[in-house]
């Protein structure tokens, strides 16, 4: 693999782990963007923070560094270096629910609450 590929995959595994963790964490971007602020970055917004999600900005150490305070993580963790694979379905998961609404993200949420108690539950036999 040529450094330009080992570059842009990094920049597609950071961007993925910035909105993965921020979903996790259940933080809008808005939410993100106020809490960079906090962490020392003087001023972005919730569309920049959606650039840094699509991996379209190439960000410097320093804003990394105040991405993974933001979101109470390590950098480590941002790039890929915890041994935490990403793709596959879980991927997958956050490409869809990502492109959902909030109501819809809700609902998604409550299918998988519902069905982790089905398992945790099963009925019994008939």
């Amino acid at each position: 693999m040529t450094n330009h590929n080992k570059e842009k995959q990094l920049r597609s595994t950071i961007a993925l782990r910035i909105k993965e963790t921020r979903i996790s964490k259940k933080m809008s971007q808005f939410d993100m963007a106020s809490a960079m602020v906090d962490a020392g970055i003087p001023s972005v917004s919730q569309s920049t923070v959606s650039q840094y999600e699509a991996g379209n900005i190439k960000l410097d150490i320093y804003t990394l560094r105040c991405i993974a305070e933001a979101l109470g993580t390590s950098l480590d963790h941002l790039i890929g270096a915890d041994g935490v694979t990403t793709g596959g379905k879980v991927g997958r998961l956050i490409k869809i629910f990502s492109g959902m609404g909030e109501k819809e993200q809700e609902t998604f949420l409550r299918m998988i609450e519902f069905t982790q108690g089905l398992t945790a539950n099963p009925a019994a036999p008939a």
